[in-house]
């Protein structure tokens, strides 16, 4: 999947000493792999995923997410399998390098990185696209830049993710994921965004051989509505519209539908 947790989370804003933040996201999506009418697997997922952000200064913002995740799988042979679970944690930390004081922090950039860590109970007899979670530990490091002129925001980041071997010998590829998003307030708040969100990855292997039906890009324009019901909850509403579709094999990528809310203590 594509598009920057810690842009929602951690927030666009420069943030202060101390601030606390939880979220809640869901999302809904539909994939495909393999040769339709021979061996092709539909996936449906919805998942929500909960999570805390904290400030440990101004240049340093950490937090993790937790997703609870369904999943169904049907297969070529009418046979399906469905699954409810928890996936795995993801960790994360956002470190501002450069701050632009002398233009009031119109320009702000620097490094993100964490890790997946598997959390995810494995289910026996279970496919490894039904089950929550690979079961891998998967690091991550990157750089995202930010720029600020009110009404308008500009945002960039790119993160490469290498994943160890999880359930059943099962190694997800190395996969860059980027973002590019500009966002336009309408009045304090009100906002809508636009953004870019790409996938490069490498093919899956599953006991070492690779699987041909995985990897390559995937690209999503993904409009998002933004609003402050009060200064400290925000809710936002968004799909991600797959428009660049160079994958390898046969895979398939449908629209995502995501909402979210984030309140701030």
């Amino acid at each position: 999947m594509v598009g920057d947790p810690t842009l929602t989370l951690m927030g666009t804003e420069k943030s202060f000493i101390g601030r606390l933040r939880f979220s809640a996201d869901y999302l809904s999506r539909i994939e495909k792999m393999g040769l339709e009418g021979f061996n092709q697997v539909k996936l449906t997922e919805q998942r929500v995923t909960f999570g805390v952000g904290y400030a440990w200064d101004e240049k340093l913002n950490l937090s993790m997410r937790l997703p609870i995740v369904r999943k169904q799988l049907q297969f070529v042979n009418l046979a399906e399998q469905t699954h409810t679970g928890m996936g795995d944690l993801e960790l994360s930390a956002k470190w501002t390098l450069f701050s632009d004081d002398q233009h009031q922090h119109r320009h702000l950039w620097g490094i993100v990185g964490g890790a997946r860590i598997p959390t995810t109970i494995k289910i026996n007899n279970l496919d490894i696209d039904g089950q929550s979670g690979t079961g891998a530990f998967v690091p991550n490091v990157g750089l995202w830049y930010g720029f600020y002129e009110y009404p308008y925001f500009l945002y960039a980041s790119s993160v490469y993710h290498y994943a160890f071997e999880g359930f059943d010998k099962f190694k997800a590829g190395d996969a860059v994921v980027s973002t590019l998003a500009g966002q336009f307030a309408l009045d304090h708040s009100f906002a809508i965004q636009l953004a870019l969100e790409t996938s490069w990855s490498q093919q899956n292997k599953m006991n070492s051989q690779a699987d041909p039906d995985s990897g390559g890009t995937l690209g999503f324009l993904s409009p998002k509505l933004i609003y402050s019901i009060t200064p400290d909850i925000l809710v936002n509403l968004g799909v991600q519209i797959p428009v660049i579709k160079k994958l390898k094999g046969h895979h398939q990528e449908d629209t995502t539908l995501q909402f979210g809310v984030v309140y701030d203590f």
